[in-house]
């Protein structure tokens, strides 16, 4: 079904979901720029959004099939359409036939409901207005000189999607529709908007996927939501977690990466702008996420945070991920680690494939009873060279090999497929592929691969005599294997490239992450905040995960130690010891308290080791991390002995 709609351009550009080369991204860059269009004419954007009263469930069949039919369906697809809907029943005390709804979470579901809205997204609205949609969310963007002419503008619009829902059995919910203006300058004249007989209530933020719209487009509303949204997060982690005990900060991390940060970059292709005031609320977004990932005290700097969590300050994230969409839907050349590429070069474009030409190719393990032709195959990549090989073998004597250098941006994986592309292409009869390559067999025996040079492959597999794929495990010794893995790494060596594949859409987030990184560690050495901690750790790593509370008062200087109470809460700095001024280097090294820990976890000359080495030790890690766990727990008894 999308396969013919696709093909015969059926349906409407203005419908931005459930559709193959769109997202939220790009429907909401439409309002973009068709504001941006409005302010080069000095005029003003009314956005009305309009929601459709339980529209999935209100589909009626026999419109659908009529509007099925004007598309040229078709037979055996409408039949299969008709079987899907039909027979469908409510049970509550008994039970009746439907004869409306389109089941949702379905495969056929959201085609059927882009077919259905088609006619509407489709007709002429006028020169100044705009309507589009994602799946049930219909948004008109209409511009005008003033304010009091959208009354005016809209209404026209309005009565011909009133028509619609009239002749299609749907009902428009008015009470969740509304509008907004956007407009940099003041205007004090709100339009009166209706749908039907009813005025839809006007906001100043107009939230659509997920984005709230404020009339100058500053979007501090939409980043203190967030701030709202992950406070009321970090209540609920915080019954799972606290300072001493719970969940590992390993997984921590893992769900900051996963949610949080999702929930700040969402539609960042929008609104974000590289200015100081919105990098430093980005900040203070990321900011309750690290200190659960570290378990530091609250007055540790953001920039500590982030090189103690291995996670990059957001801001720069941001900024670099936002490349990929310059080049892919843009359609813009990007420059990242001092290379440049156009987008013609990266396969984004992914074909659809017939239903009824996936293919699925079995492989099986490797074992040493194989007969007839024996060819293994191999890529490597070495000093940034990427080289691949296949040899093969007939009654264990090599009678052919020939191996070849890609492009540098290719990938080992790339460098697998040509291999075997290269021994399918030879021809051999009764041919053994037998490659180390778990993935790429995988690729194949996908029925769903979408990749070119996958399908390029099950074709020629297809028209290709008799082929056996086998997996053999890497580097454990066999002949052909280990020959197949030297020819593909001599080839890295060769002046002239053999073969130049297109760079792959990984590649260049893989170049992109390099970028962040760099810019991150640029960023800390400069800073001038979380400097005992760069005496530590003076290069970030995002595999890092340095989050236990009693280390990580040690690494930073925040916490129980008399010189950091004394610093922030004009407390007395000296050690229970008697000297006069207690720093972590007095812990570790100097004071007397603490020496039956030391002796049991320290080494003889830890005086002389550097606070990094002892850190990087495990037992002397766990010696630290003790003592200041006893610091603690003493210093509690304390208080509870001056209150009693």
């Amino acid at each position: 079904m999308i396969l013919h709609a696709s093909h015969r351009h059926i349906l409407s550009n203005r419908q931005f979901d459930f559709r193959k080369k769109s997202s939220t991204i790009l429907a909401l860059k439409e309002i973009i720029d068709f504001n941006s269009v409005a302010k080069e004419n000095n005029h003003l954007t009314c956005l009305i959004s309009i929601d459709m009263s339980n529209a999935f469930n209100n589909v009626d069949w026999n419109i659908l099939f009529g509007k099925i039919n004007l598309l040229s369906i078709p037979l055996y697809l409408k039949n299969i359409l008709l079987d899907f809907l039909n027979n469908g029943t409510v049970s509550y005390q008994g039970e009746h036939k439907k004869y409306k709804g389109i089941p949702q979470g379905s495969c056929l579901g959201p085609i059927l409901w882009n077919v259905f809205i088609n006619d509407l997204l489709l007709k002429d609205f006028g020169p100044n207005i705009k309507v589009q949609a994602f799946a049930d969310d219909i948004l008109m963007m209409i511009n005008a000189q003033a304010s009091y002419c959208f009354t005016r503008e809209s209404r026209d619009a309005i009565s011909i999607i009133e028509n619609w829902t009239v002749d299609n059995l749907m009902t428009i919910n008015h009470s969740k529709s509304s509008f907004t203006i956007l407009s940099n300058k003041k205007y004090t004249h709100i339009p009166a908007i209706k749908i039907g007989n009813c005025k839809i209530k006007f906001t100043q933020h107009l939230k659509y996927l997920g984005l709230h719209f404020d009339p100058k487009l500053n979007w501090g509303f939409r980043l203190n939501s967030i701030q709202d949204k992950l406070n009321s997060l970090q209540q609920k982690l915080y019954r799972i977690t606290r300072a001493t005990w719970g969940l590992n900060p390993t997984i921590k991390k893992d769900i900051y990466n996963k949610v949080i940060n999702r929930i700040i970059h969402y539609g960042h292709e929008i609104w974000y702008q590289d200015k100081v005031k919105l990098n430093t609320k980005l900040g203070q977004l990321q900011r309750s996420g690290l200190l659960n990932i570290t378990k530091c005290y609250k007055t540790v700097s953001t920039d500590a945070l982030q090189v103690l969590a291995g996670v990059p300050p957001i801001d720069i994230q941001i900024k670099h991920n936002h490349k990929m969409f310059q080049i892919k839907p843009l359609h813009k050349e990007i420059s990242t680690q001092g290379l440049a590429f156009h987008p013609d070069a990266i396969p984004f474009l992914k074909p659809i494939v017939p239903p009824w030409n996936k293919t699925s190719f079995h492989w099986s393990h490797y074992n040493d009873k194989l007969q007839g032709t024996l060819i293994y195959t191999d890529g490597s990549k070495m000093n940034n060279r990427v080289g691949g090989a296949f040899v093969a073998y007939t009654n264990n004597v090599e009678v052919h090999h020939q191996c070849f250098r890609l492009n540098n941006e290719a990938t080992v994986y790339m460098a697998e497929l040509i291999a075997i592309d290269y021994t399918i292409a030879k021809n051999l009869p009764s041919s053994n592929i037998i490659t180390d390559s778990r993935s790429v067999l995988l690729a194949l025996e996908n029925v769903n691969s979408i990749d070119d040079k996958i399908l390029e492959l099950k074709v020629k597999l297809n028209f290709t005599g008799e082929i056996h794929l086998f997996w053999i495990k890497a580097h454990k010794g066999h002949l052909g294997n280990e020959r197949a893995d030297e020819l593909a790494k001599s080839a890295t060596n060769e002046p002239n490239i053999d073969c130049f594949n297109k760079i792959e859409p990984q590649t260049i987030k893989n170049l992109i992450k390099k970028d962040i990184i760099q810019e991150w560690q640029d960023r800390w050495r400069q800073s001038l905040k979380g400097r005992d901690v760069f005496h530590l750790y003076q290069n970030v790593n995002i595999k890092r995960v340095q989050g236990d509370f009693y280390l990580n008062q040690i690494i930073t200087g925040h916490g129980t130690i008399g010189a950091y109470q004394a610093r922030l809460f004009e407390r007395d700095p000296s050690c229970v010891c008697g000297h006069s001024f207690e720093d972590r280097s007095h812990i570790i090294y100097d004071c007397p308290k603490w020496d039956e820990i030391r002796r049991r976890f320290s080494p003889s000359n830890h005086k002389v080791v550097k606070l990094e080495l002892l850190l990087a030790n495990k037992i002397s890690r766990q010696g630290i991390r003790d003592l200041m766990q006893t610091k603690l727990q003493a210093l509690l008894r304390s208080l509870e002995d001056d209150e009693q």
